[in-house]
């Protein structure tokens, strides 16, 4: 089994992906996990994929080859969206650069969702609700992994992926220890917030993102 879980940077992509990972952890199933964080990479860690093999594949690229394997049905493809003016905040604190980088990073960004949101074999998760409501997506996600997760399953899942615990993490990857198959970094967990930018960003900053990003605001006032 093929399972791509990917999105925009800074949506829940690798929360999205410690879902996954839980599903099949919590059936007991084997799995190798690729980060790829290029398109190279991206088709590399499809192209590696062996059949009886259960791969998880956490990316942000959709190349035409994210687009076949969803259509022919040879992975599952979930694909994470958040406010980009949240994207832009959390890359400006995250790496410690300037609105205008972080700005264009965003904006290339969400060129690669509207590529995810326009495909019609691609699941589209909005960070929001599965920030909000994740019970929904696990269970979506075992069912189409052909696992059925109970209640008691799903908040095990949610429990093993909590924020606390991914913090504790981060610590101990902070102080040498390894944790194998954790996509996790020092600095990675952030707040969270939704809307965070209208609080952050200056008057004029704020006037640039909404105007950037009209189209999208348009479309998803709610996301």
């Amino acid at each position: 089994m093929l399972v791509l879980t990917g999105g925009t940077p800074r949506s829940g992509t690798t929360w999205l992906t410690h879902l996954a990972q839980g599903v099949l952890g919590h059936t007991d199933e084997t799995y190798r996990t690729v980060n790829a964080n290029s398109p190279q990479e991206v088709r590399e860690a499809i192209l590696s994929h062996c059949l009886g093999e259960n791969t998880v594949v956490h990316f942000h690229a959709v190349i035409p080859l994210v687009q076949e394997v969803a259509k022919n049905g040879q992975a599952i493809v979930w694909y994470a969206f958040r406010d980009p003016g949240d994207i832009l905040v959390s890359q400006m604190r995250w790496r410690d650069i300037d609105f205008e980088k972080a700005l264009r990073m965003a904006t290339a960004s969400m060129n690669q969702f509207q590529k995810a949101v326009n495909d019609s074999n691609i699941r589209i998760v909005p960070y929001a609700l599965l920030q909000k409501a994740p019970e929904a997506f696990i269970f979506q996600l075992g069912r189409e992994m052909g696992k059925i997760l109970n209640f008691g399953d799903i908040h095990s899942i949610i429990e093993a992926c909590d924020i606390s615990r991914n913090q504790k993490i981060i610590q101990e990857i902070s102080e040498g220890q390894e944790h194998q198959d954790s996509l996790l970094a020092p600095g990675h967990i952030q707040s969270g917030k939704l809307g965070r930018w209208k609080e952050e960003l200056s008057p004029q900053q704020q006037e640039r993102v909404q105007n950037t990003f009209q189209n999208f605001y348009s479309l998803f006032p709610d996301y």
